[in-house]
């Protein structure tokens, strides 16, 4: 997903789960020079994810001027799935009320997955909802399967920087809200070591592109 800021020869690159909604709160600001509020048109309330929408890299890519600066955000596609399961599951309930087959119920598919059982039938759950299949899609579908079409990438475990470079084309940013607050991040959470496992296969491709610019020090899970 491509928020542009055609005035500072900038353009950002973002993935669900990977402080997009931040980002596009912040970018909103810079270009209106007034913070979002959602509003109502048609009856309908309105977010800020209709105004910078979520979509894929193969209907973003001719948004963006790519001769001139393009940032990336990424996240560790284990986080990623960790806070997909703790807000959209958990805290949302996007599965509360899934048309189950007999099936499912034999294969142990449930509407208030444990993390090891939404990983191991991730697929399953993608084919139920598309909030979930749009929150849990590998980077790749966001980003394209080049790392080296960006001017710089950062890991949205530490955005320090970022948020320095952006004040040097930009100038005085504006306060930087933390705007997904629900169902937060759950700390020090345990995984097994075959949900892991299953993780990484499922984003292998992740990992190889992007897994250099991935900068954490310490998870915020343990293996068990």
């Amino acid at each position: 997903m491509a928020v542009v800021l055609n005035k500072y020869k900038l353009s950002i690159m973002l993935v669900p789960k990977g402080a997009s909604t931040t980002i596009k709160h912040v970018a909103f600001e810079i270009e209106n020079g007034y913070p979002f509020k959602p509003f109502f048109t048609n009856s309908r309330r309105r977010q800020i994810h209709h105004l910078y929408q979520s979509r894929m890299f193969k209907f973003d890519r001719d948004m963006v001027n790519w001769k001139n600066a393009v940032f990336a955000v990424i996240r560790d596609p284990v986080e990623r799935l960790l806070s997909c399961h703790s807000n959209r599951v958990l805290h949302l309930g996007e599965l509360d009320k899934l048309p189950l087959t007999d099936e499912d119920h034999e294969k142990g598919v449930t509407m208030r997955p444990s993390f090891g059982t939404f990983v191991a039938h991730l697929h399953r759950y993608r084919e139920l909802s598309d909030k979930i299949k749009h929150h849990s899609l590998p980077m790749e579908r966001f980003l394209g399967g080049r790392a080296d079409r960006y001017t710089r990438i950062f890991d949205s475990a530490d955005l320090s920087e970022f948020w320095t470079m952006l004040r040097e084309r930009i100038g005085t940013l504006p306060e930087i809200p933390h705007e997904q607050t629900g169902g937060r991040d759950l700390k020090e959470r345990s995984i097994s070591g075959q949900t892991l496992d299953r993780i990484k296969q499922i984003y292998a491709r992740d990992y190889d592109i992007f897994g250099d610019f991935l900068t954490a020090k310490e998870n915020t899970f343990a293996v068990s």
